[in-house]
C-alpha cells in the first residue's frame, strides 16, 4: 500500500531520532543530530598478541572529579576486537583487565597504556571512534618478603550514586616501587577492606586508584622492626581521595587492654570500655574534619545528639599514642 509518513521521536532529552518513508520505497534514513549515539572500540593486546577474553570498563566524566562506570565488554575473536556502541558525546576512559587464571602477571590498564588513572589518555568522544587500542602492562617484578599493608575505603560528602559512610568495595589498590613501578595491584572488597601481603621490606607508595579523583602517593616504610601498615582509612571525596590513619604493627601491640565503644551504632549517648576516666577523645567525620574534642567521663558518656546521622572515627590519645575505632550516628 502506498503511503506517506514521518516520524519524530525522542529517545531521551536532548537526544533525536529523525526517521522518513516516502512511497513504495523500503528505504529509510536515520538523520544524527548534534547529540547522536557514537561507537567507540580497539583491540586488547599482550606483548604483540591480540587478546580476546580480556574484560573492558568504560567510565564517563559525569561531572568534575567524578567518572562513573557505566559499561563493560569482553573482548572477542582472533584479534582482541572490543566495542561499545549508543554512545552520547563526553569524555571517556577505558580500562583492560584479565580474568584469567594466567593474568597475574600483567596489570589493569587503561587507555594510553597506563596502569594508574591520572596518567591515562582521556578520549573525548564527539564521533565514532576506533582503533583505541589497549597494551596491556606487565608487573614489575619484585623480591618478595614480610611486608603487609591493609586498610578500609568509605565514600565522603558529595559522590555522585553514593552515600556518605558507604565502604567503598571493587575500588583499585596499586603499591610501586621507589621508581614508581607497579609491584602490586588489587581491589576493594564488599566490606571495603583490602590486603597486599608479601611485599618486600622496602621503601614503597601506595595509591587509591579511582578514576576521576586525584591521590597524593602515600609513603610506606617496611623494615624488620615494623613489617606491617594496618588500618589505613581512606576517604573517597568529591574531588580527590584523602587518606585519614594509619597504625603500624608496633602502634597495636600497645593497645592493650582491648578497648570497645558500645552501643555501636549510636543513638544519642556512647560508652568506652578500656580506657580510663579523663582520656582524651576525638571525633572526626567522614572527610577527617574533628566535630568534637573533650574528656571521656565514664559515669556520663560521650552524647552524640548534636551531630548528623552518619561515618565517624573515634580517636583516644593514651600515653600509648592514638587508638582509631570506627563508629556510626544513627
Amino acid at each position: 500500500m502506498n503511503r506517506d509518513w514521518k516520524i519524530i521521536g525522542s529517545l531521551l532529552p536532548g537526544l533525536f531520532l529523525v526517521l522518513f518513508a516516502f512511497g513504495q520505497s523500503n528505504d529509510s534514513q536515520v538523520v544524527r543530530s548534534a547529540d547522536a549515539f557514537y561507537s567507540l572500540s580497539g583491540k586488547v593486546f599482550k606483548g604483540s598478541f591480540t587478546m580476546d577474553s580480556v574484560k573492558v570498563f568504560l567510565y564517563r566524566e559525569q561531572l568534575p572529579g567524578h567518572a562513573e562506570k557505566i559499561d563493560s565488554v569482553t573482548s572477542y575473536g582472533e584479534n582482541g576486537d572490543y566495542e561499545f556502541d549508543l554512545l552520547i558525546p563526553g569524555t571517556y576512559y577505558v580500562q583492560a583487565r584479565m580474568v584469567s587464571a594466567q593474568s597475574h602477571d600483567y596489570l589493569d590498564t587503561y587507555y594510553g597504556n597506563q596502569v594508574q588513572w591520572k596518567e591515562s589518555t582521556a578520549l573525548v568522544l564527539n564521533g565514532d571512534m576506533d582503533h583505541k587500542d589497549i597494551s596491556l602492562q606487565s608487573k614489575t617484578l619484585a623480591s618478595t618478603g614480610t611486608a603487609r599493608v591493609s586498610g578500609t575505603l568509605t565514600y565522603g560528602s558529595g559522590v555522585v550514586n553514593h552515600l556518605e559512610g558507604e565502604l567503598a568495595s571493587g575500588v583499585q589498590v596499586i603499591v610501586l616501587n621507589a621508581q614508581g613501578r607497579v609491584i602490586a595491584q588489587t581491589y576493594s572488597n564488599q566490606q571495603g577492606k583490602f590486603v597486599v601481603d608479601q611485599l618486600p621490606l622496602l621503601t614503597l607508595g601506595l595509591v587509591v586508584d579511582y578514576p576521576g579523583k586525584s591521590m597524593a602517593t602515600v609513603s610506606m616504610e617496611f623494615n624488620s622492626a615494623n613489617p606491617t601498615l594496618e588500618n589505613l582509612h581512606f576517604i573517597i571525596g568529591k574531588e580527590s581521595v584523602e587518606v585519614l590513619d594509619a597504625l603500624g604493627a608496633a602502634d597495636l601491640e600497645k593497645n592493650s587492654p582491648e578497648i570497645k565503644v558500645f552501643p555501636n551504632p549510636v543513638n544519642d549517648r556512647f560508652y568506652l570500655q578500656g580506657v580510663e576516666s579523663s582520656t582524651e577523645i576525638r571525633l572526626r567525620n567522614s572527610q577527617g574534619l574533628e566535630v568534637q574534642h573533650l574528656k571521656y567521663d565514664g559515669d556520663f558518656g560521650v552524647e552524640t545528639t548534636n551531630l548528623p546521622a552518619g561515618f565517624y572515627w573515634l580517636e583516644m590519645i593514651t600515653s600509648d599514642g592514638i587508638r582509631t575505632i570506627p563508629l556510626v550516628i544513627k
